[in-house]
């Protein structure tokens, strides 16, 4: 059984933003499925010139999806700055006072 997508899967698909679905849904989608769609020449469409609309929600889409990328690092380097600091400061403390002499 063939499966049939949202318009705004394909959508993003075709536009070159398929980062903005999440990765275990994105490995659901056969590669030829995905091939179709990035093909497909959407000035074929009517109301096609009607996608700058959406352009800057998409955008926001993205910024977010970065922001969340960023605070999932932060939160990672300061949990591993938390577990390794005992072990580090000293050694930077060494090799501060080697660098004065």
């Amino acid at each position: 059984m063939k499966n049939k997508y949202d318009s705004s899967v394909v959508f993003l698909y075709s536009m070159g933003k398929e980062n903005l679905l999440p990765p275990n849904f994105r490995k659901q989608i056969p590669y030829s499925t995905i091939s179709d769609w990035r093909r497909t020449n959407v000035e074929t469409y009517v109301g096609h010139e009607f996608r700058h609309f959406f352009t800057e929600s998409i955008g926001s889409a993205e910024l977010k999806l970065q922001l969340m990328a960023s605070r999932q690092a932060l939160w990672s380097l300061s949990r591993a700055w938390i577990t390794l600091s005992h072990l580090l400061l000293p050694w930077v403390k060494s090799l501060s006072r080697r660098s004065h002499l």
